[in-house]
């Protein structure tokens, strides 16, 4: 394999890892996948790395990211169908719409959580859902209903507090992860979260932008 090859693009190596590129570029940035700059300031990685790398992450066992999204989505949907929500419940409280919105939106926002946090596609063979493309098909299907932003982010915030609950309930049943596993589990569903939640909030003021009168 000659220079020109081994090195390969910033969109490349998103394409080799099955992620979004800017989940590369966090990845990058904190040290966690080696890379150079080109004289024009785009990071190169080398196709050998990336390989061992992602061999890596898949030998790591996804048997706790599973008992997380599967705990997760049962207590939504479990609390979904509750009327009202009971005390024990996430500090967020939805009307009605959002919940069936929600109820909707649920099982892609937990199949793109899984492969976040597994780093191995969730959809077969095809194309796996980041956190960018999931939080504007959710922020499509809120904003279609007539859901203000508002309630789109508090629709959003329900979810990631069962997620959140279940990663730290987990942590505590003495499973034989470390403490700082444990830490980098929780860092992965806060990441994927942000970036879910800035593309639900772009994707509204983008909206807001094209009404504007010209």
């Amino acid at each position: 394999m000659n220079e020109s090859t081994e090195w390969v693009s910033l969109g490349e190596a998103a394409r080799i890892l099955g992620v979004h590129p800017a989940t590369v570029r966090n990845w990058a940035d904190r040290g966690e996948l080696p890379f150079r700059r080109t004289p024009g300031g785009h990071r190169r990685f080398r196709r050998p790395d990336l390989v061992q790398w992602a061999a890596a992450q898949h030998a790591t066992q996804p048997a706790e990211a599973q008992l997380i999204v599967q705990s997760a989505l049962g207590r939504i949907l479990l609390e979904i169908d509750d009327e009202p929500l009971g005390e024990d419940g996430p500090r967020v409280r939805i009307d009605p719409v959002t919940r069936e919105i929600l109820r909707a939106q649920v099982r892609p926002l937990m199949n793109a959580l899984m492969a976040e946090l597994t780093t191995v596609p969730s959809h077969g063979n095809g194309a796996p859902a980041t956190p960018s493309s999931v939080g504007v098909d959710f922020a499509t299907a809120v904003q279609e209903r007539g859901l203000p932003l508002r309630e789109a982010v508090r629709g959003f915030a329900y979810f990631r507090q069962f997620v959140i609950d279940s990663v730290i309930q987990l942590s505590e049943t003495g499973s034989p992860r470390s403490p700082s596993e444990w830490g980098e589990m929780l860092r992965k569903v806060h990441n994927f979260a942000d970036e879910t939640l800035l593309a639900i909030v772009e994707f509204y003021q983008q909206g807001s932008v094209s009404a504007m009168p010209s």
